[in-house]
């Protein structure tokens, strides 16, 4: 049997005790075996917990915060990631001047969940696929200014209409 790759996502916000931390609990809850999901912050709280209030939320999703503490964000843990996911676009930017390596695979979240209403990576074969298939389309990128690439690697035109 093949062995399949391990393909790591890594949330970054400031502090890494708020919403890194809840992107990294509730994705790793949500994805299938072959996944390694963690967080880091720009200006961590090194060594700290998770917020009390972040960790209620996180409890009231039957998740845990036990044995979490914030990192600080370092360069080769991007190296090391397929997938970083900021909080904002200047969180975006702030791991980009460290990472410029990383353009193709750092997104905003919210960058990331248009790519995921694009329609190739809509229908993907559940959250692993959804999730490698959005990232091999790149930040940026939209059913509003390029095209998308079919699971065949052939370019089309978007089919979605643009809102008015």
């Amino acid at each position: 049997m093949l062995a399949v790759a391990t393909f790591r996502v890594l949330f970054v916000c400031v502090g890494n005790v708020c919403r890194s931390p809840l992107g990294e609990r509730l994705l790793a809850a949500r994805l299938p075996d072959g996944f390694e999901v963690s967080s880091a912050g720009v200006g961590a709280l090194v060594g700290e917990p998770m917020n009390p209030d972040a960790v209620v939320h996180l409890e009231a999703l039957g998740l845990s915060a036990d044995g979490f503490v914030a990192r600080q964000l370092v360069p080769p843990m991007v190296a090391e990631s397929d997938l970083v996911l900021t909080a904002t676009k200047a969180i975006r930017s702030r791991v980009l001047e460290e990472s410029p390596g990383a353009l193709r695979r750092t997104f905003t979240v919210l960058e990331l969940a248009a790519l995921l209403s694009l329609p190739d990576v809509g229908s993907a074969d559940g959250p692993g696929e959804t999730v490698r298939t959005a990232a091999a389309i790149g930040p940026g990128r939209s059913w509003r200014t390029t095209t998308s690439p079919t699971r065949s690697g052939a370019a089309r035109r978007p089919t979605r209409p643009p809102r008015t």
